[in-house]
């Protein structure tokens, strides 16, 4: 193989690589996306009423195999009747309610949203869980 064609192999192989990574990261990190952008985020995280303008969507796994977690993190709002309404648009129920946080779940038993309130900080969160 000439000098030539090694050059054009190596540029190949970093573009390439480059673009793989380029795609994981987008895939990987929906924080760095919108409610309006057209990757692939649950409906429910989407559609979520913004309650405040400044907040931050995180993706992550949560414990157990296989469990993922995607959060929206709304700050200077404590305004989590509006959530709760919107669950229950969903037709969510109720499943858990310890004082510090809400656990609701989807009609069919698959999906969980955790909403509490961080007064101290002035905090809404609202976690998706799957």
């Amino acid at each position: 193989m000439s000098k030539k064609h090694m050059n054009i192999l190596i540029r190949l192989i970093f573009i390439s690589s480059f673009l793989t990574y380029s795609l994981n990261v987008g895939a990987c990190i929906p924080s760095l996306i919108g409610f309006d952008s057209s990757q692939l985020i649950d409906p429910i995280i989407k559609n979520v009423p913004k309650i405040s303008q400044k907040y931050q969507i995180k993706h992550g796994d949560a414990e157990g195999p296989g469990k993922q977690v995607t959060g929206i993190y709304f700050e200077n709002t404590t305004d989590i009747e509006t959530l709760r309404n919107y669950l229950k648009l969903l037709k969510f129920t109720l499943n858990m309610d310890d004082g510090y946080r809400e656990v609701w779940e989807s009609p069919d038993k698959n999906k969980f949203i955790v909403l509490s309130v961080n007064r101290e900080d002035n905090a809404t969160y609202f976690e998706l869980l799957l």
